[in-house]
């Protein structure tokens, strides 16, 4: 049975495995719900076997690679990107985000080893698989930083105006009060 094939038939014990991982190895999934434990996996893993069943370039190789190949049915943004988006908001960190590519990875190669009987393209089918879960894997991650990013910006930007006022009067009250001789017996 080619990988592809089996990510398709064997897709919910794919997703059985990958969540009691997720539930067992990843703190802030333990509180969520399975609903959204797996939101948008079914999602990836069909786009890893599309991807697995379609013609590739060298250069196409390359991008991917890099995340920065096709998206599934030529949408603005991925499964991936979704899911990372969804990850954020639920409080994820970085590494639990990337802890789920790595189980869905390990998932996929171990329940498919034992299904199947060896050939010599198993190699291949590997290298395109693992090309397709770096591609979402970068997609979800630099995602998940733009997230943090735009977060950061935005509470700096606020904690800067609502200091701006505070430091101004200290600012402009600093030279006087270092200039001032005060009377020692006012409580000031």
């Amino acid at each position: 049975m080619h990988l592809s094939e089996f990510l398709r038939s064997d897709l919910a014990l794919i997703m059985a495995d990958w969540e009691a991982f997720a539930h067992e190895h990843i703190p802030v999934a333990r509180h969520l719900t399975r609903a959204q434990l797996r939101d948008h996996l079914s999602s990836i893993i069909e786009f890893i076997a599309d991807d697995m069943e379609s013609s590739q370039t060298s250069n196409e190789q390359k991008e991917k690679s890099k995340g920065e190949g096709q998206k599934a049915g030529g949408m603005a943004e991925s499964a991936a990107e979704i899911h990372a988006d969804i990850r954020f908001l639920e409080g994820f960190d970085p590494l639990e985000l990337m802890a789920e590519f790595r189980a869905l990875r390990a998932s996929v190669t171990r329940l498919w080893d034992k299904k199947r009987s060896r050939s010599e393209g198993d190699y291949l089918e590997i290298v395109r698989f693992n090309e397709a879960i770096d591609q979402v894997q970068t997609e979800g991650f630099t995602r998940y930083i733009e997230k943090v990013n735009y977060s950061r910006n935005i509470f700096l930007g606020t904690l800067i105006h609502d200091l701006r006022n505070p430091l101004g009067t200290t600012s402009m009250d600093a030279p006087f009060l270092t200039t001032t001789k005060l009377d020692k017996r006012q409580n000031i």
